[in-house]
């Protein structure tokens, strides 16, 4: 593989890891901005389970 396929393949894969990082619990920030945003008779649970 040549050194720009190599770099631009990493670069797919690092950002589809923070977009996992970035949804996903227990440290998915996404989910705290939505508990933020959301009416308080939301709980946390419900957004991680939706």
């Amino acid at each position: 593989m040549e050194p720009s396929w190599a770099a631009i393949w990493f670069g797919v894969l690092f950002v589809m890891n923070i977009q996992i990082y970035f949804l996903s619990p227990p440290f998915g920030p996404a989910c705290f901005w939505l508990k933020s945003v959301a009416p308080p008779d939301v709980t946390l649970q419900e957004i991680f389970r939706a």
